[in-house]
């Protein structure tokens, strides 16, 4: 059996002094919207408020139910709030207790808490809805949401260095807005408050500590603290380091900073700045003590430098009459080697001379050989013809016994035979002849071809001995140079020597001049170091040869190049 509901006309147990209108009156005295269906879900009635609400979400209700009217939903079914009536209506009809549920139509949200009232017999009376509008519950809800996360979003801005972030609190509606505004203020504060200790800082690092800090209230006073604090140490360490820096204006480097009065790196700085101040004080009696050496120095190097000034003059005079004999040498060497290269020219046209003549005596030679080798081929031939005049003289004889023995017939070929005996005779004769004159010319040729060999062998050793002068005159004539080239290396060396003595003789004047004004410059930088006041307990440790670091520097480097180049007077000056 269903949950009896009391009947909408039944406000107590005594209700028979009441109506159903009675009822819906006090319905109309409600301020939460009200909807009253029957048993066929039929809507019968609506308060004020109902109405009201239904026509403040008319036109956002049309956009899902586009027949929805406000004033017209009283005799119309409860399908007219649902896109899906069948559903609703098996809710419904299965409802036996109060129900509550939630939808959306268009933008709005809306909740409801339905209450079925039965009969006496169970069945079902009528419905009172209880209407609740939650779009502006949920839009609340949506904008502290938004709200929270915009306000968290700046905090992680600002943890990220973007201090510049802010709420939009033109966003929110008014309350929100309000809260937005003052979140923003509150952070613009601090920020304000950052800024101004930055400026703070940034002026005490250009050294300006009179800059003004606006006071801050309550709490953020301690940045005040603060920032006078970091003030008065600076100023207190610039008040002594002032202090300090006018005293040694002024001359006074036995002043002593109190560092107890200081503490941290601060103490370290002064501690610092204290020890800095006596070993200046300590610089400065050193140097009263080095400026002292170099004014001895300068005088040893002035007496000095006058004793090697005369030397050096000595010396150019020697170097002079040295190089003067080295010109003389120089030119008789030259004369030597201008000789030589006559005498080279004249030996080789000899050795060339001898060289044509031997070739000319080969020629002869072989020319007389060729004489010999013909004459004795004449001979030959002469000793043939001797013999054929020899058997033509037979048989000419044999041809005139012959013809005797003709008689008259043979007086004829006698002659002939007389006349041929006649000619081998006189055949005979000249080759007898020629082979004595071939005989003596053979003689004479072979006394020419052992003249010609005589010749050749004395132009061969002629030749030889012509080669053997070039070669030596050669070589005279190369040493004639290299000793012109040594003569002129030497009067190079000479001329280089004269020139060192001169620059010797000069910078020795100059270096002298130097220690003259170097003695003064220390004398004057005695009475400049006069003026300051020393601790008492400030000592100088060093001895010896001064620093030449701490002189001017042109005096310092010629200092340096005259002991550098004259071991001598480095001693004396280390004595």
């Amino acid at each position: 059996m269903p949950e009896k509901i009391p009947h909408i006309h039944e406000a107590s147990q005594d209700s028979s002094t009441l109506s159903k209108q009675t009822a819906y009156t006090a319905y109309q005295y409600l301020s939460c919207p009200i909807m009253v269906c029957d048993q066929d879900l039929v809507i019968r009635f609506v308060n004020s408020v109902g109405y009201d609400m239904f026509e403040r979400l008319e036109a956002d209700i049309q956009t899902d139910l586009p027949h929805f009217q406000a004033r017209d939903i009283v005799g119309q079914s409860i399908d007219v709030f649902h896109k899906n009536p069948a559903y609703q209506r098996d809710l419904i009809a299965r409802l036996t207790k109060q129900h509550e549920a939630k939808f959306k139509i268009g933008t709005t949200y809306l909740g409801f808490h339905a209450s079925p009232n039965f009969n006496d017999d169970g069945t079902l009376d009528a419905i009172v809805v209880e209407w609740q509008d939650r779009t502006s519950e949920l839009k609340a809800k949506d904008d502290l949401e938004r709200f929270l996360s915009e306000t968290k979003a700046m905090g992680n801005a600002h943890e990220a260095g973007s201090i510049s972030t802010f709420v939009d609190a033109g966003q929110f509606p008014a309350e929100l807005q309000d809260v937005a505004k003052a979140v923003n203020s509150m952070v613009n504060g601090h920020i304000h408050v950052q800024d101004r200790l930055i400026a703070a800082v940034q002026a005490f690092a250009k050294g300006d500590f009179n800059f003004e800090l606006e006071r801050f209230p309550g709490e953020k006073a301690h940045v005040n603290d603060s920032v006078d604090l970091v003030r008065s140490a600076f100023r207190k360490m610039n008040d002594e380091i002032l202090r300090a820096s006018q005293a040694i204006q002024q001359g006074d480097l036995s002043l002593t900073i109190n560092v107890e009065d200081f503490e941290g790196d601060y103490r370290n700085v002064m501690s610092s700045f204290d020890q800095t101040f006596g070993e200046l004080g300590n610089l400065v009696n050193s140097l009263k003590t080095q400026i002292n050496e170099i004014t001895k120095a300068a005088e040893l190097v002035s007496s000095t430098s006058s004793t090697l000034s005369s030397g050096a003059q000595q010396t150019s005079s020697a170097i002079d009459q040295i190089s003067s004999s080295f010109d003389e040498t120089e030119s008789m060497v030259r004369a030597t080697s201008s000789a030589a290269n006559s005498a080279i020219t004249v030996a080789t046209t000899a050795n060339e001379t001898a060289s044509d003549g031997r070739d000319t005596m080969a020629r002869m030679k072989q020319a007389m050989e060729g004489i010999d080798t013909t004459s004795r081929s004449i001979s030959s031939i002469n000793k043939v013809i001797d013999e054929i005049a020899f058997q033509t003289n037979l048989l000419a004889l044999n041809a005139a016994v012959e013809a005797a023995r003709a008689g008259q017939h043979g007086r004829g070929f006698a002659v002939v035979a007389q006349e041929v005996r006649n000619l081998a005779q006189r055949s005979a004769k000249a080759a007898r002849e020629t082979t004595d004159l071939i005989d003596k010319s053979t003689q004479a040729i072979t006394e020419g071809v052992a003249i010609t060999d005589t010749m050749d062998t004395a132009f061969k050793e002629l030749s030889e001995a012509f080669g053997n002068v070039q070669t030596l005159v050669s070589e005279i004539n190369q040493a004639t140079q290299e000793q012109t080239s040594a003569i002129a290396h030497i009067n190079l060396a000479v001329g280089e020597i004269s020139t060192s003595a001169a620059s010797t003789d000069t910078e020795s004047t100059s270096l002298a001049a130097s220690a003259e004004e170097l003695s003064s410059s220390a004398n004057h930088m005695l009475s400049q170091l006069a003026r300051f006041k020393l601790r008492a307990t400030g000592t100088s440790n060093l001895r010896g040869m001064p620093d030449l670091d701490n002189l001017p520097p042109e005096i310092a480097a010629k200092f340096k190049a005259y002991l550098a180049q004259h071991p001598a007077a480095n001693k004396i000056a280390a004595e």
